[in-house]
């Protein structure tokens, strides 16, 4: 087979550290950029363990070379080639074996839906292969185009001009929309029930329309949220009781139960430690 012919793009690219992973983070195509957070590269030179704290946006990630898996308490689990993970409300720890690499393209919190044509509540916690989620005709064409190109700089380049062939006048949920921009707003640490009556939504209703295009619930996206400001705040307060405070935590021991169930580890053992991203 001919290699595919690519207009390749040049991105800006950023390189930085994760741990003991070397980070490529490419510019995003102006058309993505409403649906798109991140597009990284990671690669691991002398095969490493890293932390991947949950977000709040889905994920596509493509193997590069080497193998990539999830430790867990029976040991460990290959990670598919080409998948597609969904949100969660754990850390995950990842195995990157001697030189491996995969490419991630992080959703904005809205922008998945317009991918993915399923519910994405129907991702939460999981980790599915391409052809599980996604017609097998794109399985084959990245088997046949994105693996046959030689460099890095292409791949990301086909696959973002892959990716703005999919959008076709998707509108957003401005409703929910606005529900996450009333959750964003700094230092204010806003519940559900404090938003519903400027929505006017009954609950049982928003809750089935936000999991829908979000992929997890209004309370497991806010928690998700309100513990990425702790990491945020952490080095800018006295005391963990205050880091608890200034992230509307009224009961250490909440506080303390939520930390270690999103990062896997006590506040005062996970700050001391950089093994995470």
């Amino acid at each position: 087979m001919n290699a595919p012919i690519v207009s390749i793009q040049r991105h800006k690219v950023e390189v930085s550290r994760a741990g003991n992973m070397r980070m490529e983070n490419f510019s995003i195509r102006q058309e993505l950029r409403p649906y798109i957070k991140k597009i990284l590269v990671l690669q691991s030179s002398d095969g490493s363990n890293n932390r991947v704290l949950p977000t709040t946006g889905i994920s596509l990630a493509l193997n590069l070379e080497g193998a990539v898996a999830e430790m867990n308490e029976n040991g460990s689990t290959d990670f598919p080639g080409m998948a597609i993970s969904g949100l969660r409300n754990s850390a995950r720890i990842m195995q990157y074996s001697k030189s491996s690499g995969i490419l991630l393209v992080i959703f904005e919190e809205l922008g998945a839906g317009i991918f993915i044509n399923i519910p994405l509540h129907e991702l939460f916690g999981e980790v599915l292969a391409f052809d599980q989620v996604f017609p097998k005709a794109l399985t084959r064409e990245i088997e046949d185009h994105f693996y046959n190109l030689g460099t890095v700089a292409a791949k990301v380049s086909w696959l973002q001009d892959y990716l703005v062939k999919q959008i076709k006048g998707h509108q957003p949920d401005l409703l929910v929309a606005e529900a996450i921009r009333l959750m964003n707003i700094p230092g204010q640490n806003t519940r559900v029930k404090e938003i519903l009556p400027s929505l006017n939504i009954s609950r049982d209703a928003f809750e089935k329309r936000f999991r829908k295009v979000t992929g997890a619930s209004p309370k497991q996206f806010s928690t998700i949220k309100r513990l990425h400001r702790v990491i945020a705040l952490q080095g800018q307060v006295a005391s963990l009781t205050e880091l608890a405070y200034e992230a509307g935590y009224f009961d250490q021991a909440h506080f303390i139960h939520d930390f270690k169930k999103y990062t896997g580890k006590a506040p005062a053992e996970f700050f001391m430690q950089k093994d995470w991203w």
